[in-house]
């Protein structure tokens, strides 16, 4: 789950939303309690959207089930296949690990790596 970094119950995107990426029903109703007037935010694509126009991903329900025993909130990553099949992929191996850090005052660039990019499955 984008929100909370741990595996997904629920699967759920906007019926608007352009995106394959789900967010949990539970931390989305968490995360927007507090907001008022139905004007809750997408977590992926910040589009607008009602609790009532959510709907559950029935792809990534099955993949939840699937991987249950071997996914973990490091290892999230399904690939899809042409022949209709999924492959949990291996967690992603840390870059930067030997790097040392510039130490303050230096002159050396702060910019922080980038984060890959992935599709969150439970």
């Amino acid at each position: 789950d984008p929100v909370t970094t741990v595996l997904m119950k629920t699967p759920v995107r906007g019926q608007k939303c352009k995106h394959w990426q789900c967010f949990d029903l539970q931390s989305f109703m968490e995360v927007n309690a507090p907001v008022s007037g139905g004007r809750w935010r997408c977590v992926c694509c910040e589009q607008f959207v009602n609790y009532q126009d959510l709907e559950v991903c029935g792809l990534t329900k099955e993949a939840l089930v699937r991987f249950a025993d071997v996914a973990s909130a490091t290892r999230d990553r399904v690939e899809f296949r042409a022949d209709q099949t999924m492959t949990l992929l291996p967690a992603p191996k840390l870059r930067y690990n030997n790097k040392r850090r510039p130490q303050s005052g230096s002159s050396t660039s702060s910019k922080q790596p980038l984060k890959n990019q992935k599709s969150p499955i439970p």
